[in-house]
């Protein structure tokens, strides 16, 4: 909770993503500190922070931690394959619960629509399927 006490907005969005969960409500995060957009997107460029959608809002994650998630993503989805064949992919809740850090349930599907064309996966509403398939 220190981060929270952190006057400078900038060190203290990183703080943030350095704690568990390692992901922080952009736009909650911008309003409690009554920063206008533009402020708020240049500290995010300047962090390198990686900005992804989710429902009713922004989250944010460090470099380091969406690459390691991407990551544990694709090694999922390769062991459920590995082990359900005849499966046409893994539904979401299923995989988040897999995922470290873990996002709440109303984050999910978090990021899916960036992972989805950052690794080629086909991402759909009810789950994620492999092989890999282009996005459009």
């Amino acid at each position: 909770m220190r981060a929270h006490d952190i006057d400078d907005s900038q060190q203290a969005l990183a703080g943030l993503l350095e704690i568990t969960p390692h992901v922080v409500d952009l736009t909650a995060f911008g309003r409690d500190r009554a920063l206008a957009e533009a402020e708020l997107q240049a500290i995010v460029e300047r962090l390198g922070i990686v900005k992804v959608p989710a429902a009713g809002g922004m989250f944010a994650l460090s470099l380091p931690v969406w690459v390691a998630l991407k990551r544990r993503l694709l090694a999922a989805l390769e062991a459920f394959h590995a082990d359900n064949p005849d499966l046409l992919g893994i539904g979401l809740e299923r995989l988040r619960l897999q995922l470290e850090p873990r996002f709440a349930g109303a984050c999910a599907p978090f990021g899916a629509p960036r992972v989805s064309c950052e690794t080629r996966l086909p991402w759909t509403a009810p789950g994620c399927d492999w092989p890999a398939t282009r996005c459009a």
